[in-house]
C-alpha cells in the first residue's frame, strides 16, 4: 500500500455517515481521465486519488464536475494560477485570481486547489471579494491537499465550538498555521521568524480545544509582540483559552498603541454580557480613534438597558460626534421608551440640520401623541427642507 492509500484508508475510517451519509464508492478512472482529457490537465495526485477511492464529491466538498460553475467566472486549469498573499487587489489588474484552480469549497474565503502553476497540488483559501488569499500552511511548509483535508475535516467538526462566531472555520484555517503544540510554539520562539508565520501560529493555538499551561505562558509572551498583528491574535487566543478569567485576561489591551488590536478588543467584548466588559467597552468609547470609539458605542448600545442611556446622553465625546449622535438617537428611538422623549425633543434645536431630523425620525417611533405640539411648533420654525420634511410625513 503506497503512502497515499495509505492516508485515504485512515481518512476513511474516520469519516462519519451521519455527518456526510454513506459512502458512494470510488469515481470510475474513466471518468476522472474524461474531466482531465477535457480540461486538457491532469489532477494533482493526491486529489486524483481521492476522488478515485472516496467518490465524487468528496465528502464535504464541492463534486469535481462543479468546479467551474462554483468560481461563476470562466477560469482555466491550464492557466498558470495567479494567487499570492503578498499581492493587493489591484495588483491583480484584469487576471481573475482563481485562473488554474478548482473549487473546493464555497463560501468567503473559497478554498481552492491549484492544478496549474508553481504551487500546483496546493490548497490556497480566496476570498472573492477582496482578493485576500492565504496558503494551507503547516509548520513545515504548505499543505498538500491531504494534510489540509485531514485539518478541515477537524475544523468544521459540528461540535467543535468557534473562536468567533462571527468568523468562518474554513477562514480560521486559512489564517492559521497547521501543527501539533509544540511545533507551533516552536515556532512563536523562533528567532528568525517573520511576523506573518508568527501570527499563523498564534492562530493555530488559538483555534485549539483546549491548550495546555505552557502554551498559554507562549501565548502571553506573543501578546507583547511588536507586531501589531501578532498582539492581536494572542489577545484573542487569549480569550479563548482563558476560560472565566477571558476578560481579565485581555483588558490591558483597551490601552494599546494599535488601533488594530483596540478594534479587535470590542469585537470580542460585543457578546460579553458581564459587567467588566461593559466597563472596558465605556474606557474605549472615549477612544482618540474614531473608528474603534464608534464601534464601541456600537457594542454597548447592542446591549443596553433603559438606564443605561443616561450615561451615553452625559458624554460630550458621543454627543458632539455626528455619527455617534445620530446612532444614539436611533437607539431610543428604537427602544419604545417614551422616558426619553424629553432627551428626543431637546434635538429638536440641535444647530444640525441631520440631528434635528433623525431626532424627528425617532420621536415618531415613540408614537407619543405628548410630543405633537413641540413638533408643530418646530415646524413653524425650521429653516431646514429635509426636517421639514420628516415632519410632514411624521404628522402624515
Amino acid at each position: 500500500m503506497s503512502a497515499i492509500e495509505a492516508r485515504l484508508a485512515a481518512i476513511e475510517a474516520r469519516l462519519d455517515p451521519a455527518r456526510f451519509g454513506q459512502p458512494r464508492g470510488g469515481l470510475p478512472d474513466l471518468a476522472v481521465e474524461g474531466i482531465e482529457c477535457r480540461e486538457n490537465v491532469r489532477l494533482p495526485e493526491e486529489y486524483r486519488a481521492s476522488v478515485l477511492r472516496l467518490g465524487d464529491p468528496l465528502p464535504g466538498l464541492l463534486p469535481l464536475s462543479c468546479w467551474s460553475q462554483a468560481l461563476m467566472d470562466a477560469v482555466d486549469l491550464t492557466q498558470q494560477c495567479p494567487l499570492d498573499p503578498n499581492k493587493t487587489f489591484q495588483e491583480y489588474g484584469d487576471v481573475d485570481p482563481a485562473q488554474g484552480c478548482i473549487a473546493l469549497t464555497v463560501g468567503e474565503p473559497y478554498a481552492l486547489l491549484v492544478v496549474s502553476g508553481r504551487r500546483r497540488g496546493q490548497v490556497l483559501f480566496y476570498d472573492s471579494n477582496t482578493y485576500w488569499c492565504e496558503v494551507a500552511e503547516a509548520v513545515c511548509g504548505p499543505l498538500g491537499f491531504l494534510a489540509w483535508y485531514e485539518a478541515w475535516l477537524d475544523a468544521t467538526e459540528p461540535a467543535k465550538p468557534s473562536l468567533h462566531s462571527s468568523v468562518s472555520a474554513s477562514r480560521r484555517l486559512g489564517e492559521a498555521l497547521v501543527g501539533s503544540e509544540e511545533e507551533l510554539i516552536c515556532a512563536l520562539k523562533n528567532s528568525e521568524r517573520d511576523s506573518r508565520r508568527c501570527t499563523k501560529a498564534v492562530v493555530g493555538l488559538a483555534i485549539r480545544n483546549r491548550v495546555r499551561p505552557d502554551t498559554l505562558m507562549a501565548i502571553e509572551e506573543a501578546s507583547a509582540d511588536s507586531s501589531p498583528a501578532v498582539r492581536l491574535e494572542a489577545m484573542k487566543a487569549l480569550y479563548h483559552h482563558a476560560a472565566e478569567r477571558r476578560v481579565e485576561k485581555v483588558s490591558r489591551f483597551a490601552r494599546d498603541e494599535s488601533g488594530l488590536v483596540r478594534r479587535g478588543m470590542v469585537q470580542l467584548l460585543r457578546g460579553d454580557e458581564g459587567r467588566q466588559s461593559v466597563d472596558i467597552l465605556r474606557f474605549l468609547v472615549e477612544d482618540k480613534e474614531r473608528t474603534v470609539s464608534f464601534a464601541a458605542l456600537a457594542a454597548l448600545l447592542s446591549k443596553a438597558q433603559g438606564d443605561d442611556y443616561s450615561w451615553f446622553l452625559s458624554r460630550r465625546s458621543i454627543l458632539e460626534d455626528p455619527d455617534s449622535r445620530e446612532l444614539l438617537l436611533h437607539s431610543l428611538g428604537d427602544r419604545r421608551d417614551s422616558r426619553w422623549v424629553p432627551e428626543l425633543l431637546s434635538f429638536l434645536t440641535h444647530f444640525d440640520a441631520r440631528t434635528r431630523m433623525v431626532a424627528v425620525v425617532n420621536l415618531g417611533k415613540l408614537g407619543d401623541p405628548s410630543v405633537n405640539e413641540a413638533i408643530h411648533r418646530r415646524l413653524a420654525a425650521e429653516p431646514a427642507e429635509s426636517v421639514r420634511k420628516a415632519i410632514s410625513r411624521l404628522k402624515g
